[in-house]
This record gives structure tokens, C-alpha cells and sequence, in this order.
């Protein structure tokens, strides 16, 4: 499922249903770029994969979808802070917080300098190590540990049934028919605990 914000739909006349994503060249393109990045950045900052999740969107492409397939790639991706130092960025902030009251707030860059030299000294590192992982817990800051890869299709395929699943979420009524199948159907609306109504015409359910 997406995020709300990233639900893509045609509305027209009361209707409404997903804007579902073709296996057309364009959109292969698109995802198999974005998958190629995700493959080629493994080491590296989520902000590097990002970068590029930006330059499709400047080419034209709806931010919804691009952003959609960022987002069913980052679960399928494992990030972690960056452990080059064994000091948490918490822990760092903090350092810089304490050090600010005593050497006063940091209104120009030399104060903030001196400032971020007497905490890095504190803690026996240099000021540019500190300045480096100071914000390394951040979104952005963090590496991109790992990557499973999908085909650009899975992916596509993946992409319009998040389209589905969040629609139905945002639903407060469905209705359909069907002709087949449908003790399976209420068995699984009765076993989640839904409120439904049901319609027989010419055995045909709805």
C-alpha cells in the first residue's frame, strides 16, 4: 500500500478508480532506471538514490508515480546509519548542545565552529568527522545496506496493486458484483468483521 498523499485517480461524474500504471516503454523506462540506481547505490546515502528520483521528475513524469515506485523500492531495500564511527548522532547533537552553553550560541560561523571543535575534542574525534555524522541518523543521511531487486514489470505490477490496495483503504464503501465464487468472497468479509448488504438478482450476487 501507499502513502495517502501518493494515491493517483481519475475522478469524473461521482467515479473514481486508479490511475493504473501501463507496461508501456515509458513506464519500463522509468522503473527499471530507478531499480538500475537502487542496485548501483548499494554503500552509498539514500539522499544519492533520491537525486535521481528528482531528475525523472523534472523530465516530466508524475511525482505520484515516480515517488510511488521510490517508495515500493525502499521496502525492498535495508538502511542503516553509517557505523564508520562508533558515536551515535544523538550523542553527537547533544555534545554540541552542552558545548553551545558554554561557549554561548552560535550566531556566526566562527562561534559555531568553535563550538563544534570543542565537542569533536571531547570526544577524541576531528571536527570534520563530527560536522560529517552529526545529522547521520536523518532520512537522507542513510545507507542504502541493501537492495532486492524486482523486474521493471514486477515492479509496475507491484506499483498499480498498491494503487488498489490504498483506494480500498481510503474507501468507506465498495460495491461490486459477481456471478462466482462468492462464498469464498463473504467468507473473508464475514472473518474481517465487515458490514455488508447483499442483493440477489437472477443469481447474480451484488
Amino acid at each position: 500500500m501507499l502513502p495517502s498523499e501518493l494515491l493517483a485517480v481519475w475522478k469524473r461524474k461521482g467515479v473514481i478508480w486508479p490511475r493504473y500504471a501501463r507496461l508501456s516503454d515509458d513506464n519500463l523506462e522509468v522503473a527499471g532506471g530507478l531499480i538500475e540506481v537502487y542496485k548501483n547505490n548499494v554503500g552509498q546515502k539514500k539522499s544519492a538514490v533520491k537525486e535521481f528520483t528528482d531528475e525523472i521528475e523534472e523530465k516530466g513524469y508524475d511525482y505520484r508515480f515516480v515517488r510511488g515506485l521510490s517508495f515500493l523500492l525502499d521496502r525492498r531495500s535495508r538502511f542503516k546509519c553509517s557505523d564508520k564511527i562508533n558515536i551515535n548522532p544523538v550523542d553527537l547533537r547533544r555534545k554540541a548542545y552542552h558545548a553551545s552553553g558554554k561557549l554561548g550560541l552560535p550566531t556566526t560561523p566562527e562561534q559555531r565552529r568553535r563550538i563544534i571543535e570543542a565537542a569533536a575534542s571531547e570526544l577524541k574525534i576531528t571536527a570534520e568527522t563530527f560536522e560529517e555524522f552529526l545529522y547521520a541518523d536523518l532520512d537522507t543521511e542513510l545507507i542504502l545496506e541493501e537492495f532486492d531487486p524486482p523486474s521493471p514489470v514486477e515492479l509496475l505490477q507491484d506499483y498499480n496493486l498498491s494503487l488498489t490496495q490504498t483506494l480500498l483503504f481510503e474507501s468507506t464503501e465498495v460495491s461490486f458484483t459477481l456471478s462466482a465464487n462468492w462464498q469464498s468472497l463473504f467468507y473473508s468479509v464475514k472473518r474481517l468483521g465487515l458490514i455488508y448488504e447483499v442483493h440477489q438478482d437472477k443469481g447474480v450476487l451484488g
